[in-house]
């Protein structure tokens, strides 16, 4: 009789584990949100805007968009790429961080051309994978003639 009791005990208890999991698997993952809540969204950062020029300016496209904190201006590259359907080519300089080789099918060296990139019309002095990008930031990515 105990041996019975004990039995119905444990398959009750497999059987409350088992609801469990599968009440958790069906009913509390949540689908995706389109809108940021408040702390995502001061975690993050906006107003971040492109140009990317090709060739003096004849080929523009610009862009705006939020991203997380600590965001690279690579990161935001990849996002823009990503909408445009653009390719992106990178070298990898190991602690040096990324520098690009193309976007879009346009490879460094053309007509002794290469791409560079500014923030807020500088040029940084990092690979574009080492510049944090910040609000308000002005991101360009131009296909230019070498100074060098």
């Amino acid at each position: 009789m105990k041996t019975k009791k004990c039995i119905f005990l444990i398959l009750g208890l497999i059987a409350l584990l088992g609801f469990g999991f599968a009440y958790q698997a069906l009913f509390l993952n949540k689908p995706p949100r389109l809108a940021l809540s408040p702390t995502e969204q001061n975690n993050t950062i906006e107003n971040i805007s492109a140009l990317v020029n090709v060739f003096d300016g004849i080929s523009t496209t610009s862009a705006s968009m939020h991203l997380p904190l600590n965001s690279t201006a690579f990161n935001f590259l990849e996002v823009l790429a990503q909408k445009q359907q653009w390719q992106i080519e990178t070298k990898d300089y190991g602690e040096m961080g990324l520098f690009i080789e193309s976007i879009n099918n346009i490879k460094n060296g053309a007509d002794n051309r290469y791409w560079m990139y500014y923030v807020n019309n500088v040029q940084p002095q990092v690979s574009v994978s080492k510049q944090i990008i910040n609000n308000n930031d002005i991101i360009t990515f131009s296909f230019e003639a070498a100074n060098w």
